[in-house]
């Protein structure tokens, strides 16, 4: 196995170059090259990461397509969906790189095709640098709306429109001269056709002019710049981001609480508005939460958690673009540095390592960048529905809210305040009630945390769900919820890490021992000061909600 992966030390393998009129010597060109299985793998490989990057990406456009339905998008969403679109056409050519290089004069296996397809090639190769722009606007996207406290009304107009003019002018415009000049080549090295080797027979080597070669010059100008500066933008642009959230949340720990910015809520999924509705079994309704207050520290607390948010997804966007790109860039280094023609062939034999990791990871970051974005999102699932499985998680991250849940009934609740929106997860010490079985059972009282046992509550049963009442932004640390006069069968409640919500998991009793349905109410009280809005809902077995709320 080593062998069909890593060359052999010895014997070298080496390639005889025919004669040429102006060569005297075979050997002053012969250098050392790859087997033929480690050829055929370095062609493999590329294949199964493009489709899986190609599934990524198209689940990203998915999502916002999905997104769109509900509320418009917004330059964090245009953004990444071009920055997908790109991605799909590279991780293609780079999936197809193998079979289009040029069979008479590549190195790669199973190459078949001509000098049309390799320039072809290039040209894709050389539009996948709008990609790379888009990752760049991205960054700067995350620093404007976390360290400028731009809005998105202001970013789309001011500065999002030249971010696409020249995310996709300008690898376009150098795509179609290196068209028309035929700049594009096969690397001996790279993934595919790009500048390399213009004018055709410069450098040394057989067959050569001794011509000097001035595609090196060619390829920053179209592109190894945009790498440099993609590179350099991220890591500024995110130290930036990072030194002010750091600061930001010391400064909040003392002083009040910073102007809010819709922005830095771009990845929170609460709406505004008095009224939310919900729909469940076929029956609709809305609880209004309107008059529930939100004390300062509620705002700083969501403030600083939608900071660390846009902090940490710039940065995994950063580890997505480097993880999938610095090989590359580390072996384009190598091939500047060899100064003749033997040392540049032998690139693939020296750095076989490399061009494996190279063929796994460039055409992956479509998957990375897929992986970053459902995050969020997923992590609000998790602690929304913690009786949800991990798929689950991931298919309702994905496919939104029609993934109903399996164990857990939802409630949404609204506030009308302005800065209700932007409050923290209410840690409500509550209840939701039950009404005792047929048979009867005495209510108990409930400790701190809200567990409660009751004579009357039959442990098995087989339907137990989870009741997550979402987006509580109404609420704040203070509230809690009471109910005397009917047994309390809580046994869990959970606070999210990063949305407004609480869950209570609630036992509810067989439909035999009832003969009807099991109805649980409850109201919220806000004993911070102000009214809580309040509620009351049937809840059938099967999971229907029929009863339509009553406001305070």
């Amino acid at each position: 196995m080593d062998d069909f992966i890593f060359p052999d030390n010895d014997p070298f393998e080496r390639d005889t170059i025919p004669d040429d009129n102006t060569i005297q010597d075979d050997d002053q060109y012969a250098y050392r090259s790859l087997t033929d299985s480690q050829k055929n793998l370095l062609a493999i490989l590329p294949i199964p990461s493009a489709i899986l990057s190609v599934f990524g990406s198209s689940v990203i456009i998915f999502m916002a397509y999905l997104s769109r339905k509900s509320k418009p998008w917004t330059p964090y969403n245009r953004l990444l969906v071009a920055m997908s679109v790109y991605d799909i056409i590279t991780s293609i050519a780079l999936g197809c790189a193998t079979f289009l290089g040029n069979r008479e004069t590549s190195n790669k296996a199973w190459a078949m095709g001509t000098d049309s397809t390799c320039s072809a090639m290039g040209f894709l190769n050389n539009i996948a640098f709008s990609g790379t722009l888009y990752n760049a606007s991205l960054s700067y996207y995350f620093l404007f709306t976390a360290r400028f406290r731009m809005k998105n009304d202001q970013i789309a107009r001011r500065i999002e429109p030249a971010m696409h003019i020249f995310s996709v002018g300008f690898p376009l415009i150098t795509g179609i001269i290196g068209l028309v000049l035929g700049v594009y080549a096969e690397p001996v090295a790279g993934m595919g056709c790009w500048v390399y080797r213009y004018p055709k027979g410069c450098g040394s080597g057989p067959n050569a002019t001794g011509e000097p070669c001035i595609s090196t010059m060619i390829s920053y100008i179209f592109g190894s710049w945009i790498g440099f500066f993609t590179l350099a933008s991220l890591f500024v642009n995110n130290l930036i981001i990072w030194a002010f959230v750091r600061q930001q949340i010391g400064a909040n720990g003392r002083n009040s609480v910073p102007p809010s910015n819709s922005s830095t809520g771009e990845f929170d999924d609460s709406k505004s508005g008095t009224f939310s509705s919900f729909r469940t079994g076929g029956t609709s309704f809305r609880i209004d939460a309107s008059q529930n207050s939100v004390t300062n520290e509620d705002i700083r607390d969501s403030q600083e958690r939608r900071l660390r948010l846009v902090r940490s997804q710039a940065i995994l966007f950063v580890a997505s673009y480097v993880a999938s790109s610095m090989i590359t860039y580390i072996l384009r280094l190598f091939e500047s540095q060899a100064f003749d023609y033997v040392q540049e062939m032998e690139l693939p034999y020296s750095n076989y390592t490399l061009m494996i990791l190279q063929s796994i990871l460039l055409p992956l970051q479509g998957l990375f960048n897929m992986m970053v974005y459902i995050r969020p999102k997923y992590i609000r699932n998790r602690n929304d529905f913690p009786r949800e499985s991990r798929v689950w998680s991931i298919r309702r991250a994905v496919l939104g809210a029609k993934v109903e849940p399996v164990h857990s009934l939802v409630i949404d609740i609204q506030g009308g305040n302005k800065n209700a929106a932007f409050s923290s997860p209410a840690v409500v010490k509550g209840m939701v009630s039950s009404l005792t079985n047929a048979s009867g059972g005495d209510a108990k009282d409930s400790d701190d945390h809200g567990m409660t046992s009751g004579d009357g509550l039959n442990e098995s049963s087989e339907l137990s769900k989870s009741i997550v009442i979402s987006r509580a932004s109404g609420l704040n640390k203070n509230n809690k919820s009471t109910n005397s006069n009917s047994m309390q069968v809580i046994n869990e409640i959970s606070e999210a890490e990063d949305s407004s919500c609480f869950s209570v998991s609630s036992r509810q009793t067989a439909p035999d021992q009832y003969g009807q349905s099991a109805r649980s109410s409850g109201s919220h009280h806000n004993h911070g000061g102000g009214g809580g809005g309040s509620f009351s809902v049937g809840i059938l077995m099967d999971g229907s909600l029929v009863e339509s709320p009553k406001p305070a």
